[in-house]
């Protein structure tokens, strides 16, 4: 075989071999090199993400008003109590003594303008208004004493948990510092930390939807802004303003103390044209997306309204329901 022949030869076998190739191995379509996707309706929704504490709305730290020692605690943590009950009480044997001092007191004077009234007018005006004066400084000086003496019982304001207790019998109270809390149970608040870049978009009546860590992140559970806090709190050097939120049903095992976290809707757009948001591409101020139009790509230029937490956006203009759209190109 000659030389010119064997090449002529080789250049048919290797065209044959490439046709084989084209016809089982098929390469990809224009249209298979990217990642497609339809123009959709449905809902947007942007919300802002924040952490925070569940509180007793109820909380009430309570104390004495007198210094003492203290006799007992009725109560423990855990406790269920209800308004009215004792809590604790201070050794009162002092007052009681100055109490049945200050009723002999009261008698004897009592006593002696008894007796001053029988010779009544033989006294001098001045004798008359000192008996009585003498009557009224000894009521006054018993009332004083019960006084005392009734605030050596601590009572419970309000029905509620005891969630702590801060003395045992024997120990020095001081007047007005807290030694049991109580918070009214089932009436629970979430304090969230929202930071300075998003506290403009809370407003009071939003929705938000609370998680805990106890619980599950799948169980969801509904609450609502009632109070924005107007003072900042500096956090490892981070302005934020403090949020309350109330749950707005019952939350079975809602404790004091148990982190939590919230999305607070802040907008929400139903049965809008929705594409995502990684479709979109900028020319200087405009916004446009591409699609492929008989074999060719094209662009479209479009108007964007609402960034919803999905990854979507709103699509104003532009686009239709249906349209095929690049999302990206496939590596």
């Amino acid at each position: 075989m000659s030389k010119f022949k064997k090449i002529i030869f080789f250049f048919i076998f290797f065209f044959l071999i490439l046709g084989l190739i084209y016809k089982f191995y098929p390469q990809k379509s224009f249209q298979e090199q990217y990642i497609l996707d339809k123009v959709q309706k449905g809902t947007i929704r942007q919300t802002v993400s924040v952490t925070g504490q569940v509180l007793s709305r109820q909380k009430v730290d309570l104390a004495f008003e007198i210094n003492g020692r203290l006799k007992e605690n009725k109560v423990k943590v855990g406790d269920y109590v209800h308004k009215g009950d004792v809590l604790a009480v201070l050794d009162s044997s002092y007052y009681w003594q100055k109490y049945k001092e200050a009723q002999e007191n009261q008698y004897i004077a009592q006593q002696n303008l008894d007796l001053a009234r029988r010779k009544w007018d033989d006294l001098k005006p001045e004798e008359k208004e000192s008996k009585k004066a003498r009557v009224r400084v000894a009521e006054a000086e018993a009332r004083a004493i019960k006084s005392q003496l009734m605030k050596t019982v601590l009572y419970s304001p309000q029905d509620g948990l005891v969630v702590d207790v801060k003395l045992d019998p024997g120990e020095t109270v001081t007047a007005n510092l807290p030694i049991i809390t109580v918070i009214q149970k089932n009436v629970f608040e979430i304090d969230v930390d929202v930071p300075e870049s998003d506290i403009a978009k809370i407003k009071l009546g939003q929705w938000a939807d609370l998680s805990f860590d106890a619980f599950g992140s799948q169980k969801i559970y509904k609450a609502k802004v009632y109070e924005i806090e107007p003072s900042a709190t500096i956090i490892q050097d981070v302005v934020y303003y403090k949020v309350k939120l109330a749950p707005q049903e019952e939350i079975v095992g809602l404790r004091d103390g148990l982190s939590a976290d919230a999305d607070i809707l802040i907008q929400e757009k139903k049965n809008v044209l929705k594409i995502p948001l990684q479709a979109i591409k900028n020319e200087g101020a405009k916004q446009y997306v591409e699609k492929i139009d008989n074999g060719k790509i094209k662009r479209i230029y479009i108007k964007t309204g609402l960034e919803g937490d999905q990854g979507n956006i709103e699509v104003l203009s532009g686009l239709t329901q249906g349209e095929e759209i690049i999302i990206a190109k496939k590596k």
